[in-house]
């Protein structure tokens, strides 16, 4: 076979591998369920979804708009690419409202982040609030949002002693910030600081803190 006709089938050959390996998507669904998670927790997720092992028309919709976020095509499939780069660096930093929600009778409290809105956040925190449990009473909410380069965090806490419990959300500049803003007015209602417990703390760029 001449020269020029085997390089010829070597290239050919070499961009039938390249699109095929672009082409693979992750099948596993134990590995779709955790990307999945992400994208529910930080609210990319539709109504019409949840987090479990499939990729169904909705789950292609949320992978389009993280493509878009990290300003690559929208093809809607989940890419070893993609899952390695949700994964291990996390969803993209132009996000902008965070949230956090804490029953009047919780034990727990609970804490969002997403791009969008301040009402998308604070629907989809009030969301998993309610949903902890059939007979939740009210949620507390609080948002923050992202400002200037400074980062918006928000938090959560609960102080209980005999026949009485305040439950509280703040927001400030840093975590101290909010821990000191959350205390102080534990203390003007008369708990002392080993009364009460704090819970979720997040900032509008994703980070966040049990």
């Amino acid at each position: 076979m001449p020269r020029s006709v085997r390089f010829l089938a070597a290239f050919l050959a070499a961009l039938l591998t390249a699109g095929s390996v672009a082409a693979a998507e992750v099948s596993d669904s134990q590995q779709i369920f955790r990307i999945k998670k992400i994208l529910y927790e930080n609210g990319i997720l539709g109504d019409l979804d949840f987090p479990d092992g499939n990729i169904g028309p909705e789950t292609r919709k949320g992978l389009r708009t993280v493509e878009a976020l990290f300003g690559w095509p929208k093809t809607g499939q989940l890419s070893p690419k993609l899952y390695r780069r949700i994964l291990v660096l996390g969803m993209p930093r132009d996000t902008t409202w965070a949230a956090v929600s804490i029953g009047e009778d919780s034990t727990e409290a609970f804490g969002v982040w997403n791009y969008e809105s301040r009402e998308k956040a604070v629907r989809l925190v009030r969301k998993r609030c309610a949903d902890s449990s059939p007979n939740r009473k009210g949620c507390v909410v609080r948002s923050a949002k992202a400002q200037g380069g400074k980062t918006g965090w928000v938090g959560a806490m609960k102080c209980t002693r005999a026949g009485d419990a305040i439950v509280g959300t703040g927001y400030g500049k840093s975590i101290g910030d909010v821990q000191l803003r959350l205390l102080r007015r534990a203390k003007d209602r008369g708990f002392d600081r080993g009364q009460c417990k704090l819970f979720t703390l997040i900032a509008a760029d994703g980070r966040h803190t049990k």
